[in-house]
Parts: structure tokens; sequence; C-alpha cells
């Protein structure tokens, strides 16, 4: 081999030499952003599962509630309709609003009356006097 195709050689081995360069830089900067990555994707991992855990508990509380409210709306709802002294209250209430009325029916009327008699008292004054 003669000096002229050894520097040839030589040569092209540099140039090929120079991009592998290139490339093994260019992958330790994407092993670089591989490893930042893969540890935000474990650390969001992480932060998944305790989110899965408060998540299920805090449905786990609303089932409960929701539980709990059904029961007290049945509760009232049974304790209202079953009720013996319901008919009775109801009643009562009737004959209060029946008494209130017959009376300011009478008040009006007796108002009415007062009225009345006093004005044919005026006019029985006026005219006989």
């Amino acid at each position: 081999m003669t000096d002229t195709e050894f520097t040839l050689i030589n040569t092209r081995f540099d140039s090929v030499e120079k991009l592998l360069n290139g490339v093994n830089s260019r992958l330790d900067g994407i092993n670089g952003k591989v490893n930042k990555h893969e540890s935000q994707i474990s650390e969001a991992l992480g932060e998944r599962v305790v989110n899965r855990k408060t998540q299920d508990e805090k449905f786990a509380k609303v089932e409960e509630l929701e539980v709990r409210v059904n029961l007290v709306e049945k509760a009232e709802l049974i304790h209202y309709t079953n009720c013996p002294l319901s008919k009775d209250v109801r009643t009562l209430l009737d004959d209060n609003l029946s008494n209130k009325s017959v009376k300011k029916f009478m008040g009006a009327m007796f108002l009415g009356g007062v009225a009345l008699g006093s004005m044919v008292v005026g006019l029985l004054k006026l005219i006989l006097g």
C-alpha cells in the first residue's frame, strides 16, 4: 500500500469518524432527554396512584352520603304518610281556618250592620228632624 492510498483511506476514515462522533453526540443528547422524560413519567405514575386512591376514597364517601340522604328522605316520607296524628292535625288546621273565616265574615257583617244602622238613624233624624 502506497502512502497516497494510505492517506486517502485515513481521510475517508476521518470523515466517517467525524460523522460517527456527530451521531454519538446526538445520541447522548437524546439519551439525556429520554432519561429526563423517564423520570417525569415515573413521578407522574406515582402521583397517579396516589390520586386514584384519593379518588376512590372520595367516591366511597359520596356513595355513603348518597345512601344516608336516601335513607333520610325515605324516613321523612314514610314518617309523614304513616303518622297517626297527621289526619287529626289536618282536621284541626281546617277547623281553625274555617273559624277564622267565619270570624272575619261576621266582623265585616257587624261593621257593615253598624254602618247601615247609623245611616238609617241619620236619615230618620234628618227626615224627622
